[in-house]
């Protein structure tokens, strides 16, 4: 017959194995909606008429309409972090047109005077919320792919910053072979 000590063991258990099962039900569930909101965004993207990029799309050669999709304005609060990401995109073909500290008018005067295609941002900026900057780039720039870089991403701040309008993200410490994957993913051919 069980101790009264081993019984409270294994009723904790049992009610911890519970809490783990509802878990794994809502990160299924999550990933479920972060995969609708994907796909809806897509389907926004589509509809929207002829926007630049399609315009872009049909009165350019690939090749420089390759060229013209390459062009990244990163916006991060740790100037190491821009210069590396800035080397790591020029050594594979891509046109860094403006690395900004994250300031709403800074941004926003950057994106409007460089026309990047591809903003990486920081989830994590001092005084500013990575969700209403996102909105803010989308609402300026419709067309602009956003992809959210940071050390740690839960599935509440991927599904957050997808509704907001990102495209895509990438977890710090970058690796260069999932960040070309995502940026090439952006504008395939």
């Amino acid at each position: 017959m069980p101790h009264s000590k081993e019984i409270e063991t294994l009723e904790a258990l049992e009610e911890i194995l519970g809490l783990l099962a509802k878990k794994e039900a809502q990160l299924l569930e999550l990933g479920k909606e972060i995969e609708q909101v994907k796909a809806e965004n897509e389907r926004l993207r589509a509809e929207s008429g002829q926007s630049r990029l399609q315009h872009e799309k049909e009165t350019q050669t690939n090749s420089s309409f390759d060229a013209l999709n390459r062009t990244v304005l990163i916006i991060d609060h740790v100037k190491m972090f821009r210069v590396n990401l800035a080397s790591i995109l020029n050594a594979n073909g891509y046109e860094v047109v403006g690395e900004c500290h994250p300031e709403e008018s800074t941004i926003i005067e950057t994106l409007l005077k460089k026309a990047p295609l591809i903003v990486t941002i920081d989830y994590h900026m001092p005084d500013l919320s990575c969700e209403n900057i996102i909105k803010l780039i989308k609402e300026k720039a419709p067309d602009v792919k956003v992809v959210v870089i940071s050390e740690e991403l839960s599935y509440d701040s991927i599904y957050t910053m997808l509704k907001a309008g990102a495209s895509d993200f990438v977890t710090k410490p970058v690796q260069p072979t999932r960040l070309l994957t995502v940026l090439k993913g952006l504008y395939p051919l």
